[in-house]
C-alpha cells in the first residue's frame, strides 16, 4: 500500500530574488503596463476591437442567417431550448475568430447592416 503524499505547508519563501532583481523585476513590469498595455496606441486598438466584436455580436443575433450553416445549425437548436443559449452559439463563433478573420467579417457585415437598416 503506497502512502499519499501531501504538500507540506510553507510559511516562507524558499527561493527568492535578491532585492535588487526583485526591484528590477518590479520596473520591468512597471515599465511594461505604463508604456505598453497603458498606452494610448494600446488602449486605441484594444477600444476598436471590442467594437468589433460588439458589432459582430449584435449582427449576428440579429441576423443569424449571415452565421456559417454549421453554426446556423448550432444556433437553432439552441433556439429551440429556449434557454438564451443561442447567444453562446455566437459568442463562442466571434471567440473562435483570428483578429484578421474578425476584422474581414466586421467589414463585410457593416455594410449588410448599413443596407438593411436604411430599409
Amino acid at each position: 500500500m503506497e502512502k499519499e503524499l501531501k504538500p507540506r505547508e510553507i510559511d516562507k519563501e524558499v527561493i527568492q530574488h535578491s532585492p535588487t532583481v526583485k526591484k528590477m523585476v518590479e520596473d520591468f513590469k512597471n515599465l511594461i503596463e505604463n508604456k505598453i498595455f497603458n498606452s494610448p496606441g494600446v488602449k486605441r486598438l484594444d477600444s476598436s476591437a471590442k467594437s468589433v466584436i460588439e458589432h459582430l455580436f449584435n449582427t449576428f443575433a440579429e441576423f443569424p442567417e449571415q452565421l456559417p450553416k454549421t453554426t446556423q445549425e448550432k444556433y437553432r437548436k439552441a433556439r429551440k431550448l429556449g434557454n438564451g443559449n443561442e447567444l453562446l452559439v455566437i459568442a463562442d463563433y466571434i471567440a473562435g475568430m483570428t483578429d484578421r478573420y474578425a476584422y474581414k467579417q466586421f467589414k463585410g457585415t457593416h455594410v449588410l447592416k448599413n443596407k438593411f437598416s436604411q430599409v
